[in-house]
């Protein structure tokens, strides 16, 4: 049977009418998925702050479940356990965000993170170096590369990417200390005591990186008394 002029109008408005309404739901759809999303990320948020990070990676999951291909739900999920120091699967989840999302240097950085305490210093070294080519100025990554260089005895390179990093920030804490390392791994005694001083003199709040520091300076001022 043939439509007619007047069916093929209704035909018309009916399909019409299908369509808004196909779009209308999958917008719906969509920003349903989007608020589930964000609830299950802030349940994620508060475990983690409570330190329940087993809390915090289940909720995550059912984030990245609704929507796998969303990055940043990949990538907050990576960084759980990051810090939960679950290397294999922050390396694991970390690789599926990256195939996705290519040049975020956000996730090369943290990829440089995990397989470095995995011991894959080659393949960390690859993504920091990456996560350096994406945002050339970030003095965090520049020195995260100069201690990747350093796990490959690449020490030329090392004090460059130090180097870098504090022509950038001429205040940048983790910068001197890696640079302070190399003075004293290279007998530098007296480059080491004053960058090793450049951090205890500085106002961060690591205490963790000002209590190896002064021990390291205790050391260092003692092997000078006894070999000057």
């Amino acid at each position: 049977m043939r439509f007619g002029v007047e069916s093929k109008s209704t035909f018309l408005v009916l399909v019409v009418t299908l369509f808004v309404m196909f779009g209308n739901a999958c917008a719906q759809t969509k920003e349903d998925k989007m608020k589930q999303i964000k609830e299950h990320e802030e349940k994620a948020r508060q475990f983690r702050y409570q330190g329940n990070l087993e809390g915090a990676v289940k909720e995550q999951q059912k984030a990245v479940d609704i929507d796998p291909n969303n990055v940043g739900s990949l990538v907050l999920l990576g960084s759980i356990y990051l810090e939960k120091k679950d290397w294999k699967k922050t390396v694991e989840i970390l690789n599926k965000a990256a195939a996705i999302e290519p040049n975020d240097a956000v996730i090369h950085d943290m990829l440089g993170g995990a397989l470095e305490n995995l011991g894959n210093n080659q393949k960390s070294l690859e993504h920091t170096k990456k996560a350096v080519e994406l945002e050339p100025e970030n003095v965090r990554y520049l020195t995260n590369l100069g201690a990747a260089y350093s796990l490959i005895e690449d020490k030329t390179n090392e004090r460059k990417s130090y180097e870098k990093a504090l022509r950038i920030d001429p205040k940048y804490v983790d910068a001197f200390y890696g640079l302070a390392l190399l003075e004293e791994e290279e007998g530098n005694i007296d480059k080491a005591i004053f960058l090793f001083n450049q951090v205890v003199q500085s106002k961060t709040e690591d205490e963790e990186i000002i209590r190896r520091t002064k021990e390291k300076l205790n050391k260092l001022e003692k092997e000078k008394i006894n070999n000057p």
